[in-house]
């Protein structure tokens, strides 16, 4: 099952990302309809050996990592829900 998110989402931030420093809170909304106000910053990600700046949302520690929407267009990538793998895409100027 792939899990969609408007921005990147991470658990809370430890040695491996560094200490980001929240600019904003953001509003979000839960699969299952919750809503939650979680802390908003800017993280460097690096996928495939390439690395962007992105925005990243601090959930709970036990929260899944999700790569949301603005990360992978950043990428581009998208994901393939029959392999569940991450595939290329070209972009579209819109």
């Amino acid at each position: 099952m792939w899990d969609h998110a408007e921005t990147s989402e991470v658990g809370q931030p430890n040695g491996e990302h560094g200490n980001p420093e929240p600019s904003e809170t953001r509003a979000v909304r839960t699969v299952d309809g919750r809503r939650l106000d979680l802390p908003l910053c800017e993280v460097r990600c690096t996928i495939n050996g390439r690395s962007l700046t992105t925005p990243y949302l601090i959930g709970a520690p036990d929260a899944p990592a999700l790569l949301g929407a603005v990360t992978l267009e950043a990428f581009g990538l998208a994901a393939d829900p029959v392999q569940k793998i991450l595939v290329p895409v070209t972009g579209l100027l819109l």
